[in-house]
């Protein structure tokens, strides 16, 4: 489902409307920059924030030999002196981040924003999101997801989760019904029908399941 960005300002850049997709099936977005100029961005992009304008940040900013970033701050990056230069003549600078750890950061990453921290940023971005969606998808340690997926196992032969054919032993023939809630697994019975079983299973979702996604709804 796509996004819609529309409105919304990233940088020097303010979202105009939908540009259709790029080849990896990417939305693209058309953009103004603060300049006055245009561009078509992909909005994971902007989203990720690897584009903040035209262009005209890096044209605008002063000469590589000019530079003198040393004891500026760029997000979680302290600059502490300049290094050398890359192959392709980037000013490069070594930088401390605030978690404790050194890195060297070309002089054109530090002025267009592409590089905030060591990469620690990103990592902690990313933690935050997973936190984010176990709190929303978990409950009392069960994911919500799961209990309340009704797609059976591929070696499953009765076509309901949880409701299985016994084959050997003196239950042979006859259908079972379990259920696992929270680490416990919880044995339904053996049954003669498969509709028996199947109904077994459904009030046992109904007694241990419910509660649980009720009160994940009640969360969100």
């Amino acid at each position: 489902m796509r996004i819609d960005l529309t409105g919304k300002r990233f940088g020097r850049l303010t979202v105009k409307c939908y540009a259709g997709n790029d080849k990896y099936r990417q939305a693209l977005w058309l953009c103004r920059c603060d300049c006055g100029n245009e561009k078509i961005v992909s909005g994971f992009c902007l989203r990720r924030g690897d584009v903040h304008s035209c262009g005209c940040i890096v044209k605008n900013a002063p000469a590589k030999n000019s530079l003198k970033l040393a004891g500026q701050r760029f997000g979680r990056l302290l600059v502490i002196r300049r290094i050398a230069h890359s192959k392709k003549d980037y000013s490069q600078w070594l930088c401390r981040c605030d978690c404790g750890k050194e890195i060297v950061v070309k002089g054109k990453d530090l002025t267009s924003g592409k590089t905030k921290s060591c990469g620690c940023l990103q990592r902690d971005k990313a933690s935050q999101i997973a936190i984010n969606i176990i709190e929303k998808t978990h409950v009392l340690d069960t994911d919500i997801s799961i209990i309340k997926s009704q797609r059976p196992y591929k070696n499953n032969k009765t076509g309901k989760k949880g409701v299985f054919l016994r084959t050997k032993g003196k239950q042979a023939g006859m259908f079972g019904a379990r259920l696992t809630c929270q680490g416990v697994d919880h044995f339904l019975g053996n049954f003669t029908s498969l509709g028996d079983a199947i109904a077994a299973r459904k009030a046992a979702e109904r007694k241990y399941f419910k509660p649980l996604i009720e009160k994940a709804r009640e969360m969100l």
